[in-house]
């Protein structure tokens, strides 16, 4: 039963992220997205590890672009996003969920993935110069902050309810 849990509670982050991602989002330019899909990302990561988070966000990049294309889809983006998920992951699966943690998390996710890497697969998607997208992106470290603060506070509030209920023995009849 424990499996069946998991998919249910996965779907429903996938659910949410595809909401974020795709509903709720301030895009200014083509190259340049502000959301919170990354916040739903982090938390599927603390409760379930790497791999399902990171395969949850790619089903959220493909899913999303089939509802609602923005652009050319790119797998490369695709990547990014299982890169996302993998990222939490590690820093934040089976470990304490402090502050200096998700800090840490959300950084390395901000620095490596969405101002380096995603700035890259633009480049190469757009036919733009890296230099030029990489200032234009470098808004994306406003988000940091609002990013640890709802992962952190999400957490803190919600996360020990659903990992008490996640990880119940018996199935409610």
């Amino acid at each position: 039963m424990k499996k069946t849990r998991t998919m249910v509670f996965m779907g429903l982050f996938v659910a949410m992220e595809v909401i974020l991602k795709g509903f709720l989002y301030y895009q200014p330019t083509p190259t340049l997205r502000f959301t919170f899909e990354s916040v739903v990302i982090a938390i599927s990561a603390i409760a379930f590890g790497p791999i399902l988070a990171g395969i949850g966000a790619v089903l959220t990049d493909i899913i999303s672009y089939l509802l609602h294309p923005a652009g050319p889809f790119f797998p490369g983006l695709t990547l990014s996003a299982f890169l996302v998920g993998g990222i939490y992951g590690l820093i934040l699966y089976n470990k304490k969920v402090s502050l200096i943690r998700v800090v840490i998390a959300a950084a390395v996710v901000m620095v490596f993935i969405e101002l380096g890497l995603n700035t890259f697969w633009l480049s190469m998607l757009y036919q733009k110069g890296v230099i030029l997208l990489f200032m234009q992106r470098l808004t994306k470290l406003f988000m940091l902050p609002v990013q640890v603060f709802v992962i952190y506070s999400v957490w803190r509030y919600a996360g020990k309810e659903l990992m008490k209920y996640f990880s119940r023995k018996k199935e409610a009849v």
